[in-house]
């Protein structure tokens, strides 16, 4: 092996490196590479079995799969949390659009901590919570509505009511008027009389 290697140098000088497959009676397929200083006039040649050096790299692999096996494992880990992290605002979000579904305006304070965010669950929260007030709103508004109908709906039952229970009388004492009109010969009386027609 190394005469191959010096007739190879010797052979071409403007080679300085490369390698030889040789076969070693004590380990049998063999690979040597050298590399020529041409200053020096040193060659460096390193040897090694076929074996040994598949053994080498066999175990380079296999450190390398576990190491490929672990960063797999390490980022289904990551991924999981982040997505568990990250989609948890969206299952309060989603109980919220379900209590809002049965008109259940209690908000949840889980929700408070993301109203005015600039992420996209910040967002959907602030729009959300808006979304409350104004349905709040509309419901406090609605209810004002029904209660001064109410009330209109009762000062107008009061009203008829009053106006029947004050017609009668008030007929009786019109059409007793005209009769003292006609029948009266007393003056003061008479003028008395005209007052109430006239205010009547």
């Amino acid at each position: 092996m190394l005469l191959s290697v010096i007739h190879r140098i010797n052979k071409n000088e403007k080679i300085l490196s490369g390698d030889i497959d040789y076969y070693d009676a004590k380990e049998g397929r063999s690979i040597a590479a050298y590399q020529y200083m041409p200053d020096y006039g040193w060659a460096v040649i390193s040897c090694n079995s076929e074996d040994a050096i598949y053994a080498d790299i066999y175990s380079n692999m296999m450190v390398l799969a576990y190491i490929c096996v672990a960063t797999v494992i390490l980022i289904v880990v990551l991924c999981w949390f982040v997505i568990r992290v990250s989609t948890r605002p969206l299952k309060h979000i989603e109980k919220a659009i379900v209590q809002l579904e049965q008109m259940n305006l209690e908000k949840d304070p889980a929700l408070e901590q993301y109203i005015g965010g600039k992420s996209e669950v910040g967002q959907i929260v602030t729009a959300m919570d808006s979304l409350y007030d104004s349905i709040e709103d509309m419901l406090d508004a609605e209810k004002q509505k029904q209660i001064a109908e109410a009330k209109n709906e009762s000062k107008a039952r009061f009203l008829a009511s009053m106006s029947h229970e004050i017609r009668t009388p008030m007929n009786s004492i019109i059409g007793m008027n005209e009769m003292i009109l006609r029948e009266t010969e007393d003056d003061r009386i008479y003028e008395y009389s005209t007052n109430i027609k006239s205010s009547s």
